[in-house]
């Protein structure tokens, strides 16, 4: 995509830097929630106090090894095929709202201040460079927001399961 800095403004300047922002906020503020009740959900498993599980938690960096160990120990604990099958399909599902999030929370974002609309600079190297200005509107930013609303209500649902259904053996954390 096409911009020239010189012709563009951070996007933090004007009504729709403001209200974009608010959006980006949104996006981070959703994903903290989803790590964190991945999180909790891991210490529950692991029947750990919260301060002795945010001790383990912390050193884990993202969404993949929360949900690796949080399936290594459903299963651990007894946990059905098809639930341990659902963790995996969710981790895996993740991955694009991962870089979503991540472009969207961690690229600076600019304003054309001859259009008005936003766009963002990535800079990423994942096998391949990519640098370059990718535009993405204060809609498409709330659109990413809502998918990962619906991936954290997707995963409470799971955590309901988890701890309601019979397990399939005597883990060390069962009762």
């Amino acid at each position: 995509m096409e911009h020239n800095l010189a012709d563009s403004e951070p996007a933090g300047s004007g009504e729709l830097g403001q209200t974009h922002y608010a959006a980006v906020g949104m996006v981070a503020v959703a994903w903290a929630k989803l790590e964190i009740a991945i999180d909790r959900t891991i210490w529950r498993e692991a029947a750990v106090n919260e301060r002795t599980g945010a001790c383990i938690t912390t050193q884990l960096t993202g969404i993949y090894p929360r949900m690796r160990a949080l399936i290594a120990l459903a299963r651990l604990n007894g946990a059905s095929h098809g639930l341990i099958s659902e963790l995996n399909n969710l981790a895996d599902d993740s991955e694009l709202l991962v870089r979503l999030r991540n472009r969207i929370v961690h690229d600076p974002w600019f304003v054309n201040a001859k259009t008005g609309e936003p766009f963002r600079l990535q800079v990423t190297a994942d096998r391949k460079l990519d640098f370059d200005y990718h535009q993405m509107s204060t809609r498409d930013v709330i659109d990413v927001y809502d998918k990962i609303q619906a991936h954290i209500n997707r995963f409470e649902k799971l955590v309901q399961r988890m701890f309601h259904e019979p397990r399939l053996q005597s883990g060390p954390n069962s009762s």
